[in-house]
């Protein structure tokens, strides 16, 4: 960082640690975890454009490269390469404190942001096969459909989002006329019956949805939140 705006930063209430050398910085960056890197291009040894790999396998901080040459291409590579601004010398200090807060208030955004769960995925694995809550389908691994209804989809649903909790026959009817399916008990009898024969030939045993005498069923398993 450019010594001479240490004390500006300072008087806006920032703290901060400078460094005349990648290998300086480096050093300190295993110590210290800061909030944000104002990184210097024009670095002697490796250049602030080298020192963003070595950076990057350090902190995941967002960085603000900052360069006396107001080249297009340096600009380019350095936000390809990771950046996640570009100032020209002179720095400006009011724009460059703009800059920090507004990717600051952006990261913080980001951090914030809830987390997926299981009940809001749209997709999830299931060991040999994905129940895609999109398509209201299961595929297996070649991306080939189970081909099952829009019953017995939200019934295994409803199973898959319980996993290792048995859910009685009242349960599961409550859960399915809850989408929109009026299945009667006995009818989730027989619907049970047809899933477990089509996921068959996905490779998943009979024992993976797990009949409990006298109470209901159970998926068996730890589905998994899968990217889409």
């Amino acid at each position: 960082m450019h010594f001479s705006l240490g004390p500006y930063l300072e008087q806006q209430r920032y703290s901060y640690s400078s460094a005349s050398n990648g290998r300086e910085m480096l050093a300190k960056l295993r110590d210290e975890k800061p909030d944000i890197i104002l990184l210097d291009v024009m670095l002697p040894g490796k250049d602030g454009l080298e020192l963003m790999t070595d950076i990057r396998a350090i902190t995941k901080a967002p960085i603000i490269l900052v360069s006396g040459s107001s080249s297009e291409n340096t600009k380019i590579a350095g936000l390809e390469m990771g950046a996640d601004d570009f100032l020209t010398k002179p720095v400006e200090p009011r724009e460059l404190t703009a800059r920090i807060k507004a990717i600051l208030r952006r990261n913080n955004s980001d951090q914030a942001e809830e987390p997926v769960t299981l009940q809001k995925a749209k997709r999830i694995n299931c060991g040999g096969w994905v129940l895609d809550r999109q398509q209201y389908q299961v595929f297996n691994k070649e991306g080939i459909s189970a081909d099952l209804t829009l019953g017995e989809f939200k019934l295994l649903e409803a199973l898959v989002l319980s996993a290792e909790s048995v859910l009685s026959r009242e349960q599961l009817h409550e859960l399915t006329r809850a989408s929109g399916l009026d299945l009667s008990e006995r009818a989730i009898d027989a619907q049970i019956a047809r899933i477990r024969r089509k996921l068959q030939p996905m490779k998943q045993t009979r024992t993976m949805i797990k009949t409990i005498r006298k109470v209901g069923y159970m998926f068996c398993g730890k589905p998994l939140i899968e990217s889409a």
